[in-house]
């Protein structure tokens, strides 16, 4: 049982991780454009301000969906 709750614990770690990568690599591809390193029409730096916009809400998701995974494991570890 507890070597469940360890696998559920990485497998959602790993796809935390993922998300955060993701959000990572758009953030700096928006940066860039903003900076001026990449030349982009108005739609488009439109449609980067949003992205960044919603990379911000899932910033708040995965803090929340990490604080909730440490209490579960802490919950696991005390019951085992």
């Amino acid at each position: 049982m507890f070597d469940g709750g360890i696998v559920k614990s990485k497998h959602s770690l790993s796809q935390i991780n993922r998300v955060i990568e993701k959000c990572l690599d758009g953030l700096y591809k928006s940066q860039d454009t903003l900076d001026g390193k990449i030349k982009i029409s108005e739609v488009e730096k439109h449609k980067v301000l949003e992205k960044i916009g919603k990379a911000s809400g899932h910033d708040v998701r995965i803090r929340v969906l990490a604080d909730q995974l440490i209490d579960l494991v802490f919950e696991q570890i005390a019951e085992s």
